[in-house]
């Protein structure tokens, strides 16, 4: 890239994942990948497993993906009535 771009770049020299969307209109449901209503925590917890691995800065993700997941999986967490 030249003086200018200013993308933001992975380990590997290619754009970083966008972070899922999670914005105050934004739902739980959408940003961890899972249908509007689900209750199952079981679903809920392998979806943010799923999404943690290819958004982790580790993984060639971004801290915003990963800011943006675990605010989603903390309020469903607290929405499903789990500590």
């Amino acid at each position: 890239p030249d003086e200018h771009d200013h993308t933001d770049r992975g380990t590997h020299g290619h754009p970083s994942p966008e972070p899922p969307p999670y914005a105050p209109r934004a739902t739980w449901y959408r940003t961890l990948g899972v249908p509007d209503g689900t209750t199952d925590l079981a679903r809920v917890r392998t979806a943010y497993r799923a999404a943690v691995k290819g958004n982790h800065p580790d993984a060639g993700g971004t801290h915003a993906a990963m800011v943006a997941l675990n605010a989603a999986y903390a309020e469903a967490l607290a929405e499903l009535g789990q500590p």
